[in-house]
């Protein structure tokens, strides 16, 4: 149907345990009110690099449309110590099955942390455990959100690109 969004700039959340959203304050992007309809799908791919500490943190990654979060990674540990700008990948699929005030989704989607071997990459699912309520009749800013469990500047990741699209 339509590209929502490419990234024409990189965002770095670092030294914080604080959740924030992996898009640039100034690329926000929604899902158009009343755009979607049944069967309509969402699609966010999105890579970037990771960095971390002598002692593997946890990252958590979460993905919002308005103010629901429709998937949750969990706080999942990094597959190595001092990781130093490996790559990862983020891939979320929802296909509407209903539009409206309560309107509903069903998500899919997962996350892939590399190291340099390709022996310790961890992948990690985005997990909902059933259709989500996405209402599709107004605007909802859509995030994809990283929030470490450890502050430290070495615990970094930086959103380098993204595409988010209406199939």
């Amino acid at each position: 149907m339509a590209t929502l969004h490419v990234t024409t700039q990189s965002k770095t959340l670092d030294n914080s345990v604080v959740e924030n959203t992996l898009f640039p304050t100034a690329e926000q992007i929604s899902l158009p009110a009343n755009e979607v309809v049944i069967g309509t799908a969402l699609r966010i791919v999105m890579r970037g690099f990771y960095s971390t500490t002598l002692i593997p943190p946890t990252l958590r990654i979460r993905v919002k449309i308005g103010a629901s979060t429709i998937l949750d990674s969990g706080a999942q540990t990094c597959p190595i110590a001092n990781a130093a700008s490996h790559v990862f990948g983020v891939d979320v699929l929802l296909v509407f099955s209903s539009v409206g005030a309560s309107g509903k989704a069903a998500p899919e989607g997962w996350v892939i942390l590399f190291d340099d071997s390709g022996l310790a990459q961890k992948s990690f699912e985005l997990v909902a455990t059933a259709t989500q309520t996405v209402d599709t009749t107004v605007d909802g800013l859509i995030q994809v959100t990283a929030q470490w469990g450890t502050a430290n500047a070495a615990n970094s990741i930086t959103m380098f690109t993204s595409v988010v699209e209406l199939l």
